[in-house]
C-alpha cells in the first residue's frame, strides 16, 4: 500500500486508543453497543447508510483497553493489525504498548446473526450483498427491518419477481468483513431459504493495468488458505451477452486483511490471481457447503501491483465519489439484465457520448419486450432524454400515463414525429425526428414472460 498506509489506517483508529499510551490493548469479538462504560467511536459515518458501526473500546482498568468488534474471526484479526501498525508507525512500540487478539468461537460468531433480525425477513431466493445502498435506489421502496424495535442489524429491501421468486437486497449496520459474510450466508440459509447469492464489492488488482475506480472484475474462483475454490457463476451467461467496457474476468485470493498485502505477498501471489478482497472465498466456501449458487461484481478500489492516485486512503474524496457513480450505474445495468427475463424493470443512465432506455412495455401483446433505445455521439439533457423516451413510448403503444409514473411527473407535451417504425418491430434501427434534429437509433429486443408490478432498480 506504499505510503498511503498511514493515511489509511489513522480513519480506523479509536479516538481512546490515540488519546494515551495503554500497556496493553486487547482486541476481542464481542458485539453490544448498549453495555456499560462503552466507548463508541465519535467518528463514526453516520450520514451513510451502511456499515457505519465501528470497533467500541472498553476501558477494563488504567493498565488496559479492550476493543470490541463484531464477531468475525478475520476482523478481529485485522482491527489487531491497524492498531499494532498504527502503534508502529506512532513510534509507541512494545514493552511500551502490547496488542493481543482473541479470536471468537465459531459458535459466537454464528449465533449472533442467528439471533438478529435477519428471522424476520421472510424466505428470498435471491440474496444481494455489498454495496446495495447504490443499487436498490427506487426511494418507494423503503427499507424494511421486520420490527418496530430500533437499531436493528440488518435492514433489506424485497422485490417479487415474475416466477414468484423473491429477489432482497440487504445491508448491515456492521462491516461484513472476511468470515462475517460467509457466516451471514449460512444464516440465512437457514432463516431465509435462500437459492443466489450475488456480491457487489470493491477489490484491490494484483494487475498494473487496471485503474482504480474504472474497472469492474468478477470470475469463477478464488484462493483460500492454500486451496482453489472453484464454483459457476449465475453472472457468466449474463455478462457474455453484453458489452460493458472495462469489464475483466479473472482468478481472485482471499485475505484476512489489506494489511497483509505486502512487497513480498505480492511477488508469491501475482502470478497466480488477478485481483483481491476479504470475502469473496468465504462466499464461495459458504454456499458450496450450502447448494447456494454464488457469483460476484467488485470495482477495483485500488492497485496493490503500482501506484495510482486514488487508493483505499483517498475514498471520500470528491473525484472517487463522482467516478464510481458511473461505476453504479454499470453494476444497475448488469443486474437489471441478469434479473430482467423475470422482472419488469426501467432505468435511464449516461455516460459522455451515450444514452440508454431500459423499459418493458406492459401494453405490447401477446408477450412483453425489453427494449433498449441507444442514442449515441450526443450527451442529452434531461428533458431532452425524457422527451425522446415519451415520443419512442407512444411510437410503440405505450400510455403517457406508464411515463409519468417512471419519472414521478408530467412532462410537456413534445411535437415531434417518428419515422420508419417497422409495424412488426423485427427492424433494429428507426430514425427519430425530434425538435427538428435528426438521431438514429437502435432497438435491440427479447421476449419475455408475463411480468409483475414491481420495479425496483
Amino acid at each position: 500500500m506504499y505510503e498511503t498506509l498511514k493515511a489509511y489506517i489513522d480513519g480506523k483508529i479509536h479516538p481512546l486508543i490515540r488519546s494515551r499510551v495503554w500497556p496493553r490493548i486487547l482486541v476481542c469479538g464481542h458485539y453490544d453497543r448498549s453495555a456499560p462504560n462503552v466507548h463508541i467511536s465519535p467518528t463514526e459515518k453516520r450520514e451513510k447508510r451502511f456499515n457505519w458501526h465501528r470497533p467500541i473500546a472498553v476501558i477494563v482498568n488504567d493498565l488496559t483497553l479492550e476493543i470490541r468488534c463484531f464477531p468475525g474471526r478475520d476482523y478481529v484479526q485485522h482491527y489487531a493489525l491497524l492498531i499494532a501498525y498504527y502503534l508502529n508507525l506512532s513510534s509507541i512500540k512494545a514493552p511500551a504498548s502490547v496488542v493481543e487478539y482473541l479470536l471468537p468461537s465459531s459458535e459466537a460468531c454464528v449465533n449472533i446473526l442467528l439471533q438478529s433480525n435477519l428471522r424476520f425477513m421472510g424466505a428470498a431466493d435471491t440474496v444481494i450483498l455489498g454495496y446495495v445502498d447504490h443499487l436498490a435506489t427506487n426511494e418507494e421502496y423503503i427499507w424494511e427491518t421486520g420490527t418496530d424495535v430500533p437499531d436493528q442489524l440488518f435492514a433489506w429491501k424485497r422485490f417479487s419477481l415474475a416466477d414468484g421468486s423473491v429477489v432482497a437486497f440487504v445491508g448491515s449496520m456492521v462491516s461484513l468483513w472476511g468470515d462475517i459474510i460467509g457466516n451471514v450466508v449460512r444464516a440465512m440459509r437457514t432463516q431465509n431459504n435462500i437459492s443466489s447469492v450475488f456480491y457487489m464489492g470493491k477489490a484491490g488488482s494484483l494487475r498494473t493495468q487496471d485503474v482504480p475506480n474504472e474497472v469492474l472484475v468478477t470470475g469463477e474462483s478464488s484462493h483460500m488458505d492454500g486451496k482453489l475454490l472453484s464454483w459457476e457463476s449465475p453472472l457468466s451467461t449474463t455478462l457474455s451477452t453484453m458489452q460493458i467496457e472495462h469489464l475483466c474476468q479473472g482468478t481472485h485470493v482471499t485475505v484476512p486483511s489489506p494489511l497483509v498485502e505486502t512487497e513480498d505477498w505480492l511477488a508469491n501471489n501475482k502470478q497466480d490471481a488477478d485481483w483481491v478482497d476479504c470475502e469473496v472465498g468465504y462466499l464461495a466456501e459458504a454456499c458450496q457447503d450450502n447448494d447456494i449458487r454464488f457469483g460476484y461484481l467488485h470495482f477495483i478500489s485500488d492497485n496493490v501491483a503500482e501506484k495510482y492516485t486514488y487508493n483505499l486512503a483517498t475514498e471520500r474524496q470528491e473525484a472517487v465519489i463522482s467516478a464510481r457513480k458511473g461505476i453504479w450505474d454499470k453494476v444497475r445495468q448488469i443486474l437489471a439484465t441478469h434479473l430482467g427475463s423475470q422482472c419488469r424493470i426501467y432505468q435511464a443512465y449516461t455516460t459522455n457520448t451515450i444514452l440508454i432506455f431500459e423499459v418493458v412495455f406492459p401494453e405490447l401483446k401477446p408477450i412483453n419486450t425489453l427494449f433498449n433505445f441507444i442514442i449515441s455521439d450526443r450527451t442529452l439533457p434531461v428533458d431532452f432524454a425524457h422527451a425522446l423516451y415519451k415520443t419512442v413510448f407512444k411510437a410503440v403503444g405505450g400510455q403517457d400515463a406508464f411515463i409519468d409514473m417512471v419519472y414521478d411527473t408530467v412532462l410537456p407535451e413534445v411535437k415531434s414525429e417518428v419515422v420508419a417504425i417497422p409495424d412488426n418491430l423485427k427492424s433494429n434501427h428507426i430514425n427519430l425526428s425530434l425538435y427538428g434534429l435528426e438521431y438514429d437509433a437502435w432497438i435491440q429486443t427479447e421476449q419475455f414472460q408475463k411480468l409483475p408490478n414491481d420495479t425496483f432498480l
